[in-house]
């Protein structure tokens, strides 16, 4: 009668491991589920971070097109200041 209880005993402690394996499974798969839509979740914002950056580095570019255009803007008018003067003053003679 010893050898049965203690075959039952350890059929039962065999049925609950497999039991608790399969919970552990279950638990893993969830575990790599939530692992997969953090790991998307980061991509995502990942690529945010990246567009931030590139509009960053054209916020700070587009002041020195905008100092290099208003340059520009400052010679041709006093070019055309000087040659006004120099063509009146041809001219006026």
């Amino acid at each position: 009668m010893g050898k049965c209880s203690e075959h039952i005993l350890h059929e039962y402690r065999i049925k609950a491991l497999e039991e608790k394996i399969a919970t552990d499974h279950e638990t893993m798969e969830g575990n790599s589920r939530a692992i997969d839509a953090s790991n998307a979740k980061m991509d995502f914002v990942l690529k945010d971070v990246s567009d931030l950056e590139r509009k960053a580095d054209d916020a700070e570019s587009e002041p020195k097109e905008l100092l290099a255009a208003w340059k520009l803007a400052v010679a041709a008018a006093v070019a055309s200041l000087v040659a006004n003067a120099v063509f009146s003053a041809l001219f006026e003679r």
